[in-house]
């Protein structure tokens, strides 16, 4: 195994480990933090089958479709923070 795919294994280990903290939050928080927590989530578990398809040698699909899919869910993830804060300041 070369240090590529090692580097890849352990770090696909280490994004599902670390999913596991806001996929536990995104079930007891309410209102728009659950929102944020699943977007987290969703992102996070999509970055770790990109390491896990670059781990078996899946490039081209972990290239082209799934690392500009995760790009596009973190922009997701911020306009909707953004939106969720706006609503609170014009709130309070």
């Amino acid at each position: 195994m070369t240090d590529f795919l090692e580097i890849n294994l352990f770090d696909s280990i280490a994004v599902l480990i670390a999913a596991a903290i806001p996929i536990y939050l995104s079930f007891y928080v309410q209102g728009s933090l659950r929102i944020l927590t699943v977007l987290l989530s969703i992102f996070v578990l999509i970055h770790a089958l990109y390491h896990i398809l670059e781990v078996f040698e899946y490039e081209d699909i972990a290239d082209t479709i799934i690392l500009p899919l995760s790009i596009l869910l973190l922009i997701v993830f911020g306009l909707v923070y953004l939106r969720i804060r706006n609503l609170i300041k014009v709130s309070t």
